[in-house]
């Protein structure tokens, strides 16, 4: 995963339900050659996400999220034009919940789109849609529906 001598290296990867809470340290989730950004979540146990960064890559915005349910952190690499997310949504998550994020996250991409040009994006999580086929796209009915129809549009 994290490439060795003869394979490059993994550009970025993520990690979700983290567990982390503001106390813990960076040097403690430390990997060497990455840079690591984080949403710790603050008032309920588990969820949590971290992201980490090849330090070969700047990252040259960076943004994290946390409510009492979702965690979201966002980075941008400008040499890239690509905007990596990272999000937890646990399965109890209202729906007005996972929009307030989604709208965070739209809200970033917003911001480094110019010219007409989206950047490349990257989202990566555990979503806890069960309602979303991510083979196929469709969406069943079901608690979740109104979040996989969030994520879809």
């Amino acid at each position: 995963l994290l490439g060795n001598q003869s394979s490059p290296p993994t550009l970025f990867f993520g990690i979700t339900e983290s567990w982390l809470r503001p106390h813990f340290t960076d040097a403690q989730v430390e990997i060497p050659r990455y840079d690591s950004f984080r949403s710790d979540r603050k008032e309920r146990t588990g969820g949590g996400c971290i992201l980490y960064v090849h330090k070969q890559l700047t990252v040259t915005a960076e943004y994290s999220f946390s409510d009492n349910c979702n965690n979201l952190v966002v980075v941008y690499i400008a040499s890239l034009h690509t905007i990596v997310a990272v999000l937890y949504r646990p399965p109890d998550s209202p729906y007005a919940d996972f929009a307030k994020l989604m709208a965070e996250l739209q809200n970033c991409i917003d911001v480094h789109s110019s010219d007409n040009r989206v950047p490349e994006i990257y989202l990566i999580g555990d979503f806890n849609l069960p309602e979303y086929n991510w083979t196929t796209g469709t969406i069943d009915s079901g608690p979740s529906t109104q979040a996989c129809h969030q994520l879809r549009d």
